[in-house]
């Protein structure tokens, strides 16, 4: 965003003592941001080389003075908008103060009370705009309470406002609290009131604070992708990636790809039904709509109906943009500002290269801005450069209309983007079980450190897959990010200890869980027995519900933790072998077999059982592995046993 130092707007230290003494000269041509000056009706931070800005709504960087001003052509023209509980509306005295305010609050951020040390001392362009947006919502609601019969207000200046209006406001205002309170606590700052126009305030910073008490910012908690969620969404978008790219004579990169897909969608495409579509679509470009219809009659008679052409890009589009959220972690203005031609190879490994990282400058050094693309996210890649071929927007994440030449280049919205990871969650959960999840691009960030810190790779490894560093040298070293912390995990959950950076103790409890909580499945050679020992423990114990579920969470801390091997995990080594009994060889290290009456598999795990018997059923039909059939037969009994023992049904398999 851009930096808002007063040198670097043409101010000096005179200007200091001026408007220290009270008789700074607020003129009309005063520079407030680089694209704006005091007198502009619109403060406008927008900046046409900035990459970041590119990806953000213009409502949240500029500010329409004028049309919250009553008796301006822009007020009486305004509209209120549906998601609007009300107009604004300010007379154009409390207007020219607030004018006053927040250019020193900009320009001179120290003077008006602004203490709070950011990087470089930097305010992003945002969050100068949601301040003045909250400050003059509060105070146009504020005005409507007191309007008068005749459509006036008693309230014409900052100083007709008394602590106890602020207080009845207060109690009834529609909207929340966080920047209306940063925003008065602007307005009473020594400085502030000092250069005020039409009058000073009745109520100082105190007053604000024990009004707004209640305001603070809540901490960050957005709910983790549930691992069934996860793999959903994983599962079904590439699916629909692999079903395109082949539908197109493509390659794909991805190591399952020759696994049957069924059809996704009543609509396919063809080599050449896919050139035609491109071919036309960009027909638009030109504006030709003879061209446009001549284009749906001939593709209709063709190839079939344009709409459901139209829907199925959509998903595979969508698809696309699932998989790189789910295996990047890219913020959202980092993955809507990738571009074709973004997939790089350095050293044998793929990469993406984004143009953005967050708090970082725009154009960033060679091994920086990159994150890494596995298989299936450069197939995804793949697919959206092949749709960029007619939307005409080298932005891959974008919406799917053809851009015409006057029409500027740019990425999908933030809530654009949302909307669509919502329809596209309708589409696969065809059993209605997350039809209440609400989905949006950050959740999805969250997401992959959960599925990170159940892998037990590290919160180093962490921090730096959400490039949460601030330099070369953090880099280097894997420094901890604090705010990877509240990724994807509570953040009270992590201070379990000291040191208060064990990571991995949700994913481990969620394991510990899996084996002996309450009611659960088990498949595998020792699934009969571990129900046996488990349940007759805990009866013994006289643990149940909660005190069973607090003993689980003792139980992970302690240490204890089950060797996993392959599918399902040996309890081998927690037993008690009897006085006569050797030690065992095996704890799971090696030469494990599922059959084993050491061996269980929880419920959690039976997604990696369905995928063995599929593989081992394909296995079964393979001429270059004929020698083997006996064994895969013998497996695929096995496999299909510890299934029928978790519930499924392996004849729709």
């Amino acid at each position: 965003m851009s930096l808002l130092k007063y040198t670097e707007l043409g101010y000096d230290i005179d200007d200091l003592n001026l408007i220290d003494n009270s008789i700074f000269h607020f003129h009309s041509n005063l520079p407030v941001s680089k694209s704006s000056k005091f007198g502009d009706s619109v403060w406008n931070w927008n900046i046409e080389h900035n990459a970041r800005l590119k990806m953000i709504n213009e409502g949240r960087i500029k500010f329409d003075w004028d049309a919250a001003t009553i008796g301006t052509e822009a007020f009486l023209n305004a509209e209120k908008q549906i998601t609007q509980a009300f107009s604004r509306k300010l007379p154009p005295k409390i207007i020219e103060d607030l004018k006053r305010a927040f250019f020193l609050y900009i320009v001179f951020p120290n003077l008006a009370g602004y203490t709070r040390k950011t990087k470089n001392n930097e305010r992003k362009a945002t969050t100068i705009v949601g301040i003045i947006n909250a400050t003059v919502n509060f105070l146009s609601y504020l005005y409507i309470q007191n309007e008068l019969p005749n459509g006036s207000s008693r309230i014409q200046t900052i100083e007709d406002i008394k602590v106890s209006d602020l207080r009845n406001a207060q109690k009834t205002y529609p909207y929340i609290f966080k920047d209306v309170r940063k925003g008065l606590f602007i307005l009473t700052s020594e400085v502030v009131v000092k250069n005020y126009k039409c009058g000073q305030p009745q109520w100082n910073w105190k007053d604000i604070k024990n009004i707004f008490r209640k305001c603070d910012k809540p901490t960050e908690n957005i709910k983790p992708l549930h691992s069934d969620l996860f793999t959903l969404l994983s599962n079904e978008s590439r699916e629909y990636i692999i079903e395109f790219l082949e539908s197109l004579g493509e390659t794909s990169k991805d190591k399952k790809k020759d696994e049957m897909i069924a059809q996704k969608d009543d609509f396919l495409f063809t080599e050449e039904s896919f050139e035609y579509y491109v071919s036309q679509r960009r027909v638009i470009i030109e504006k030709n709509p003879t061209a446009v219809s001549n284009f749906l009659t001939v593709f209709r008679k063709k190839y079939g109906s344009t709409q459901k052409a139209y829907y199925y890009l959509t998903k595979v589009q969508t698809a696309a943009m699932v998989i790189i959220l789910l295996y990047t972690g890219m913020r959202y203005s980092e993955a809507a500002s990738i571009r074709k031609g973004c997939l790089v190879n350095r050293n044998g490994i793929y990469l993406i290269k984004s143009t953005l990282i967050k708090g970082q400058p725009t154009n960033l050094p060679i091994d920086y801005d990159e994150w890494i693309a596995i298989d299936i996210v450069q197939d995804a890649v793949k697919t959206l450069e092949q749709i960029t071929r007619f939307t005409n927007n080298s932005f891959l994440l974008s919406n799917l209309l053809t851009r015409r030449k006057h029409w500027k280049e740019c990425g999908i919205s933030n809530g654009g983007l949302t909307d669509r990871l919502r329809a596209f969650l309708l589409v696969v959960d065809k059993d209605k079980i997350w039809e209440s999840w609400g989905l949006s691009p950050h959740q999805f960030r969250h997401g992959l450190v959960w599925q990170l810190a159940r892998a037990e790779v590290g919160i180093p490894y962490i921090t730096r897959q959400l490039h949460h560093f601030y330099h070369k040298i953090a880099e280097a070293s894997y420094k901890i990010n604090q705010t990877t912390l509240v990724y994807g995990l509570q953040k009270d959950r992590l201070l379990n200890n000291a040191t208060g950076l064990n990571a991995q103790n949700e994913a481990s409890l969620e394991v510990m869980n899996a084996l002996y909580g309450e009611g659960r499945k088990f498949a595998g050679g020792g699934a009969a027995l571990h129900v046996k020992r488990t349940e007759g423990f805990f009866r013994g114990e006289g643990k149940e519900g909660k005190s069973r579920e607090k003993y689980i969470e003792n139980l992970t801390k302690s240490g204890v933790s089950p060797v996993r091997h392959g599918i399902g995990y040996c309890l081998r080594n927690h037993s008690n072998p009897s006085p006569d009994e050797v030690t065992p060889p095996c704890i799971g290290d090696f030469n494990c077999n599922p059959e084993c009456q050491h061996c269980v598999i929880p419920e959690s795990r039976k997604n990696d059982l369905i995928r063995n018997f599929i593989n081992t059923k394909k296995n079964i039909s393979a001429p270059e592995k004929s020698h083997l059939k006996k064994y895969y037969e013998e497996k695929l009994e096995s496999f299909g046993l510890m299934l029928q023992q978790l519930g499924v049904n392996i004849d729709l398999l």
